[in-house]
């Protein structure tokens, strides 16, 4: 891998990647196996370099470079110029176009991308959502990190449909709000429930899932799910056993009430049949159910023997020293974030002592703040 410094980014050991001609003959200096370039920070690489790179480097499979214009929309750009039969065949494996870049994008050029670089596996996108689906043209995609801007709606729906059967890794982001101008509407507080659903009933081979923000919903893709609950839902039939992490994070300032939260049947079902997590980390409004009959419930069908994470932020949950306890004994644990369970400080502290002197390789954490409760 060559890393650029903004320096020398495009020359390794005195090979230029410039092109050299030879009794008239234009032939290709440089590093002709070179796969993965990173060119991040180098202001003074111009959009035509970048062309040159994905075009002459035939192994070049990641480019990264994040300047005026993003790689996806250099690309896009160079293609428009060509005709049908000048369009190169490039073989990049990431296509990206994250936030801030513009949402200007049309389908009619990610069509053409997909033809251009038929290997993409990983995408890297912010957009809008009726804009997804034309991305499910890449057909070999296993990685998809998504921002939407407006809402999650029936292009997600659509998008995960096509493409979620082979996706690995997903994450998924959403911040609009409720001044968030939506055809027919949008609903707020929905978005880990819809997130879930979806992923559940699309994404079978994911071992990776973050769902994120304080957005919308369309009432569209309510009423769909609505209308078609049970091939959401049907019979309690296991959701997403292959997870190793799940992600469910709330955006919120540390003086706002986390809103986002989700229903205690849907987490019970998903977490109770994926004996491979490793990382589960909830931020949000968990108050209602998050407690220790619930993770007794859980732990009774999937004792997390490969759990080396857990982190519950947010409002505070009736979590107790019952279920730290069960914690500490999982074989796996390498980190234990308590913030907003019902432990005094008393109960806390035991806890580290107990860490320390067993000489547990685990890290016992909690940040200070006012949901905690008081020695008793």
């Amino acid at each position: 891998m060559l890393a650029g410094n903004g320096k020398s980014s495009t020359t390794t050991t005195g090979t230029s990647v410039e092109p050299s001609t030879t009794q008239g003959t234009s032939s290709y200096y440089g590093c002709k196996n070179l796969q993965y370039l990173s060119l991040q920070g180098c202001t003074s690489v111009n959009d035509q370099t970048i062309w040159y790179l994905m075009t002459h480097c035939k192994k070049l499979q990641v480019l990264r470079y994040h300047q005026s214009y993003s790689v996806a929309e250099i690309l896009c750009n160079e293609l428009r110029k060509l005709e049908e039969r000048q369009l190169p065949k490039l073989v990049l494996q990431t296509f990206d176009h994250p936030f801030p870049y513009g949402l200007n994008i049309p389908e009619e050029e990610v069509t053409r991308v997909s033809k251009v670089c038929p290997n993409i596996k990983v995408l890297n996108l912010v957009s809008l959502d009726n804009c997804l689906p034309a991305y499910s043209q890449f057909s070999y995609m296993t990685k998809a990190t998504i921002e939407m801007e407006d809402a999650f709606g029936m292009g997600l729906y659509k998008f995960l449909e096509t493409s979620g059967k082979i996706l690995t890794e997903f994450t998924i982001s959403c911040g609009s709000d409720d001044s968030t101008l939506l055809d027919g509407g949008g609903r707020s507080f929905e978005l880990f429930n819809v997130g879930l659903k979806l992923a559940g009933r699309f994404c079978p081979e994911l071992t990776m899932l973050s769902i994120s923000g304080c957005g919308l919903v369309t009432n569209g893709l309510l009423e769909h799910m609505r209308k078609n609950r049970d091939l959401f839902l049907r019979n309690n039939r296991p959701l997403l056993t292959k997870l190793r992490t799940l992600i469910l994070l709330t955006y919120h300032d540390v003086e706002e009430m986390p809103i986002q939260t989700c229903e205690e049947e849907l987490l019970f079902i998903i977490l109770k049949d994926c004996p491979d997590l490793e990382c589960l980390s909830l931020e949000g409004n968990f108050s209602n159910f998050l407690s220790d009959r619930f993770f007794a419930k859980v732990m009774s069908t999937n004792p997390f023997g490969n759990l080396r994470i857990f982190d519950v932020q947010g409002t505070q949950v009736p979590l107790t020293i019952a279920t730290a306890n069960c914690f500490l004994r999982l074989p796996s644990l390498k980190e234990l974030r308590v913030s907003c369970w019902r432990l005094s400080e008393q109960e806390y502290k035991n806890l580290d002592d107990t860490v320390r002197m067993s000489g547990w390789d685990l890290r016992l954490s909690r940040r200070s703040t006012a949901q905690h409760i008081p020695n008793f």
